[in-house]
C-alpha cells in the first residue's frame, strides 16, 4: 500500500488544479520573448512590424474559411457538435491587419485563455463581487445583470502601480469586456477557436515605459498564483535614433 504525506498530497492537488487552470496570455509577442516589453519608435516602421508580422500569423486561423460546424452564436450556447465562431471584424478597430494601429502611435493587444479544455468557468455575478475588483467593472457587471446580459469572464488592464495608471491612457475593449460564457467549457474542441478580446490602448504616453496588468475574473481562475494575469511592458518611443 502506498503510504503518502498530507504535505505531499497538497502538492498533487494544488499542482493538478493549477493545471486545470487557465491561463491568460497575450499577443504580439515581445521582441524578446522573455522581457515582456513591447517596444518600437513611431517613425521607425521596421520596429514595429514585427508586431504586425506577428499578430498577422497568430490571427490567421481566426480569417480562415469556417468549417460547417462553426456557427455565429451571438449569446447562444451552440448545440452538439458544434463550436461558436470568433469573428475578427467584431474586434474593429483592432482588426486592422495593415497596421493594428501600431503605426499611428497606438497598440491593439490580443488576449486569450490557455488551458481550458473542459474548464468550467464560475461567473460573477453582483451578488459576488471580490472586494479587489474595480469599481467600473463592478458597475459593468451590475448593468448587465439588470439588462439579463449572459455572463463573462471580465477582463481588465491598467497600469501595475500609479504612475503607470497615469500614462496608459485611454483602453477599449472589443467585442467586449472579457471572454463570453459560449465558448466554455471545451467539450467538442473539433475547429474550436480561443475567443479573443482585443484592448486598444488609444493613448499610451509616449517615451516612458509602462506596466501593464490584465487580469481575467472568474471565481475559479486564482489571482493569488497569477495564472489569471499577464504583464506587459509598453515603450513607444516618438524619437528617431
Amino acid at each position: 500500500m502506498w503510504l503518502f504525506s498530507s504535505a505531499f498530497l497538497h502538492f498533487i492537488i494544488i499542482g493538478a488544479i493549477e493545471a486545470a487552470t487557465p491561463v491568460l496570455e497575450f499577443k504580439p509577442t515581445p521582441a524578446q520573448n522573455d522581457s515582456g516589453l513591447i517596444w518600437f519608435v513611431l517613425q521607425n516602421r521596421t520596429s514595429s512590424q514585427r508586431y504586425i508580422d506577428d499578430l498577422n500569423e497568430f490571427l490567421k486561423s481566426y480569417k480562415e474559411p469556417k468549417p460547417a460546424n462553426v456557427q455565429n452564436c451571438d449569446r447562444e450556447t451552440p448545440p452538439e457538435n458544434h463550436v461558436c465562431d470568433v469573428r475578427i471584424e467584431d474586434l474593429a478597430p483592432c482588426a486592422r491587419a495593415d497596421d493594428y494601429y501600431f503605426y499611428r502611435g497606438q497598440v491593439c493587444v490580443f488576449l486569450k485563455l490557455r488551458n481550458v479544455s473542459n474548464w468550467v468557468p464560475e461567473f460573477y455575478n453582483s451578488t459576488n463581487l471580490p472586494s479587489d475588483m474595480p469599481l467600473s467593472l463592478k458597475e459593468t457587471i451590475r448593468k448587465d445583470d439588470e439588462k439579463g446580459i449572459p455572463p463573462k469572464i471580465w477582463v481588465t488592464c491598467d497600469g501595475e502601480t500609479a504612475a503607470d495608471k497615469e500614462m496608459i491612457g485611454a483602453l477599449d475593449y472589443k467585442p467586449w469586456r472579457g471572454f463570453s460564457h459560449q465558448y466554455f467549457p471545451v467539450i467538442n474542441a473539433k475547429n474550436y477557436l480561443s475567443p479573443l478580446v482585443a484592448v486598444h490602448f488609444r493613448r499610451p504616453q509616449f517615451g516612458v515605459l509602462i506596466n501593464v496588468e490584465c487580469t481575467a475574473w472568474a471565481k475559479n481562475i486564482p489571482r493569488k498564483n497569477k495564472q489569471g494575469i499577464a504583464r506587459f511592458g509598453l515603450l513607444l518611443e516618438d524619437i528617431v535614433y
